[in-house]
């Protein structure tokens, strides 16, 4: 939705046949749109600020109709979101009451089970609480993908234990478990710093807007008490 919307904004500005850079009123008008903290006269003189124009009556009509069909987009968008996440939700209440409670022991014991499998304690017999409590959420690594040496010593802990490392049957959902959790830290690290850009950047440009607006009405002032 983001590129269509950035797509709409620019051609609706082109239409507007404006002495301006397009590229950074696009940038500009499209930080404007998005900031869902602006009310939507917030979001037209900030506009007319930036294009350091008085408001006419194409004009006025012009940035009505952009922020009309923005808005109108905006609003599908955030509705169809919604129905994502209650989806998801619904799915997920009826995953969990399908899954069939574990007894304590049964969940000490498929947690040791990753324990041992991943090889994520070398030597002690015992592992601390915690440490198994944190062996399911681990990301697992494919033991194919270890060293000569370390994969034969995996392989030597699972006979001993009775488990062949290799044809374990949950092994690929482990790995594929253990990928997505990874890519989904780098998506969400990415996504809060370019949020964290975006905010920066929306911040300029509405100073420059106010500043723009600010040293026109000065000259305006300056003009009349000359007159």
């Amino acid at each position: 939705m983001a590129d269509f919307l950035e797509e709409l904004i620019e051609s609706k500005l082109s239409k507007l046949h404006l002495d301006q850079d397009n590229e950074e009123l696009s940038s500009f008008v499209i930080g404007i749109v998005k900031e869902d903290s602006f009310e939507r006269e917030d979001k037209k003189s900030a506009i007319l600020g930036y294009l350091e124009k008085e408001e006419d009556d194409a004009m006025g009509a012009s940035i009505d109709d952009l922020l009309d069909v923005t808005g109108e987009l905006q609003d599908q968008e955030r509705a169809r979101e919604a129905e994502e996440a209650q989806r998801i939700a619904e799915e997920k209440k009826e995953q969990n009451a399908g899954k069939k409670k574990l007894t304590p022991e049964q969940e000490a014991a498929k947690q040791q089970e990753f324990v041992q499998a991943y090889g994520y304690v070398e030597e002690e017999e015992d592992a601390p609480a915690d440490e198994v409590d944190q062996a399911s959420d681990a990301v697992f690594i494919d033991p194919r993908a270890l060293s000569k040496k370390a994969r034969k010593k995996a392989e030597q802990k699972q006979l001993a234990a009775g488990v062949d490392l290799l044809m374990l049957p949950n092994m690929n959902a482990a790995i594929v478990k253990g990928a997505e959790l990874q890519r989904r830290k780098e998506d969400s690290a990415k996504a809060s710093a370019k949020r964290e850009k975006d905010k920066a950047d929306l911040k300029k440009q509405k100073d420059d807007a106010a500043k723009k607006l600010l040293d026109k009405q000065k000259k305006a002032q300056k003009g009349e008490r000359k007159a």
